[in-house]
C-alpha cells in the first residue's frame, strides 16, 4: 500500500521570531490605544469641572449682584479685612426684600447680608474653605441700623449660615465712590463724605479636580498667599464690579 505524502501542500507556519514581533506589535498598539483613551478621558473629567467651576461662578456672581443691587441707599455698609484670614475681606450690607421673598417666621422688607470666608470640615474629615452668606432677621436689621456707624460685623454661624461657594481662598470686596471731580471709581473709606457708588468684589478659587491636592488648612492658606509656579495655573480669580443706588 502506497502513502500518498500531502506535506508539501501545507501552507508554512510562523516562526516564532514572528509570532514575538507581531505579540510585540499588537502590545504597542494596545498601549497607545489605552494611553489615548486615558488621555481623552482626563480631558472631559477636566472640561466638567471647568463647566461647573463656571457655573458656580455665575451664580455666585448673580446672587451677590441681587443682594447689593437692593442695598438700602444711605444704610450702614460694613466692609473689613477678615480677622482670621489673611488675604481676604468680609461684608455686611441692608437691603430690600420682596413680599414673595419674606420669611414668614420675621415678616419685614428688610434684611441683612452678610458675606465671609471660613474653613469647615468636609465629609472626609479634611477641611477647605467656603464661602459663607448669614441673612439678619429684620429685628436683628433695625438693631444694626441703629447702631449707625459703630456697628459690627454680625457673629458668624458656621452651623446655621449658608455654604454658597466651595474652595474659595480669597474673597475681596472693595467699596467705591465716584469721584465728583474726575468722575473715576475711587476706593471709598468709613471716613469719606461721598456715598457708594459700586462695590468691587474679587473671588480666587480652585476648581474641584485642584482642590483634591490639598487637604490641611495650612495648604490653603499658604496657596492663597504664596502659590509655587506650579500651583499658579490651578488658581482662577474673577472679578466683577456691582453697582449701588443712591
Amino acid at each position: 500500500m502506497n502513502l500518498i505524502r500531502h506535506s508539501r501542500f501545507l501552507p508554512p507556519a510562523f516562526t516564532l521570531i514572528e509570532i514575538l514581533i507581531a505579540m510585540t506589535i499588537s502590545s504597542v498598539l494596545i498601549a497607545a490605544l489605552l494611553a489615548l483613551t486615558n488621555l481623552t478621558t482626563d480631558r472631559f473629567a477636566h472640561n466638567q469641572s471647568e463647566v461647573a467651576h463656571l457655573s458656580q461662578t455665575r451664580a455666585l456672581r448673580q446672587l451677590l449682584q441681587a443682594d447689593l443691587a437692593a442695598r438700602l441707599p444711605a444704610s450702614p455698609l460694613i466692609c473689613e479685612p477678615d480677622p482670621d484670614l489673611e488675604g481676604s475681606d468680609r461684608i455686611a450690607f441692608i437691603h430690600t426684600v420682596s413680599p414673595a421673598s419674606q420669611n414668614p417666621l420675621h415678616p419685614g422688607d428688610l434684611a441683612t447680608s452678610a458675606y465671609y470666608l471660613a474653613f469647615t470640615a468636609d465629609s472626609d474629615g479634611n477641611e477647605s474653605p467656603k464661602l459663607f452668606r448669614k441673612i439678619l432677621t429684620p429685628l436683628e436689621t433695625q438693631q444694626l441700623i441703629e447702631a449707625g456707624d459703630q456697628a459690627d460685623f454680625p457673629e458668624p454661624s458656621l452651623g446655621a449660615d449658608e455654604v454658597i461657594a466651595y474652595h474659595i481662598i480669597a474673597f475681596r470686596a472693595s467699596p467705591k465712590f465716584r469721584s465728583p471731580e474726575t468722575g473715576e471709581l475711587l476706593r471709598w473709606q468709613p471716613a469719606s463724605v461721598h456715598p457708594i457708588s459700586a462695590v468691587e468684589i474679587t473671588i480666587t478659587q480652585l476648581s474641584e479636580a485642584a482642590s483634591r491636592r490639598f487637604n490641611q488648612r495650612e495648604q490653603w492658606q499658604r496657596i492663597a498667599i504664596a502659590p509655587s509656579e506650579s500651583e499658579r495655573p490651578l488658581i482662577r480669580t474673577f472679578t466683577c464690579l456691582i453697582g449701588l443706588s443712591h
